[in-house]
């Protein structure tokens, strides 16, 4: 019988990462990943042989498997999961009267929503007098501040604000607990083959973020996140596959 010729199956994939939430149907794309690097554990514990002749026997532990990747994306899906937090959609609207005790000459003020426009600050004469932008107060209406040129008038304190604001996504900073979330990889071994494999983890929950560069000199910021791998029950296959992922080779 003819030996079975060999085939070399060198790696180096591209692909896509793409995530979606445990219990919901679609996954989503998680943006440029130029680095995604599995990394598996088992405790070992070796049996020394008596009569000096070296290991005679191992036993292996419980599995730890975990995901690292760098990502350039950052939508409020991704802060949120980067971040431990909700994220909560913001209806544009209009605010009345938001009040300001005192203003000072040069300072910047801020007001409770972004992305203003039909601003009017008035003071709280029995008939208000207006603050002139440009002239008393230099607006920044993306961001949702002004700051004050001149208060001379006299200006009776406090002075209110009106205006009416765009909508927005919130997202907040260690607001929930953490996500879990299914991740697929969609590989393309680009070393020599050209062989595609998908990657499918189960269960998988992701770290905070450690650092994230929001001022850097770099042309595009990343987030590395880390990620544990847990055993999931339900999982397809699990009697021969195990309980925390597969890969298959197409």
């Amino acid at each position: 019988m003819p030996a079975t010729p060999f085939i070399r199956e060198h790696f180096s994939f591209d692909g896509q990462v793409l995530i979606r939430k445990k219990g919901t149907s679609h996954f989503r794309l998680l943006g440029n990943c130029p680095d995604f690097q599995l990394t598996l554990k088992r405790d070992k514990t070796k049996l020394e042989g008596s009569n000096g002749e070296g290991t005679i026997d191992v036993r292996y532990g419980s599995p730890d498997a975990s995901l690292k990747l760098k990502t350039s994306q950052f939508d409020p899906e991704i802060a949120a999961m980067a971040l431990h937090a909700n994220s909560l959609a913001v209806v544009g609207g209009s605010v009345t009267n938001e009040s300001f005790a005192t203003l000072e000459v040069g300072g910047i003020y801020k007001l409770a929503h972004g992305a203003v426009s039909a601003v009017t600050l008035k003071d709280s004469t029995g008939t208000p007098l207006s603050l002139t932008e440009g002239t008393h107060y230099r607006l920044d209406p993306q961001f949702g501040t002004f700051e004050v040129l001149s208060i001379t008038g006299p200006f009776v304190m406090p002075v209110k604000a009106n205006y009416t604001y765009a909508s927005a996504v919130n997202v907040g900073i260690f607001s929930t607990d953490p996500t879990e979330y299914e991740v697929l990889f969609k590989g393309n071994n680009k070393a020599q083959s050209g062989r595609e494999a998908r990657l499918s983890l189960w269960r998988v929950t992701f770290d905070p973020a450690k650092v994230i560069d929001l001022i850097s000199n770099k042309k595009f910021g990343e987030l590395d996140l880390e990620a544990e791998l847990l055993a999931d029950p339900t999982a397809p296959n699990n009697a021969q596959m195990g309980q925390l992922g597969v890969i298959e080779m197409l």
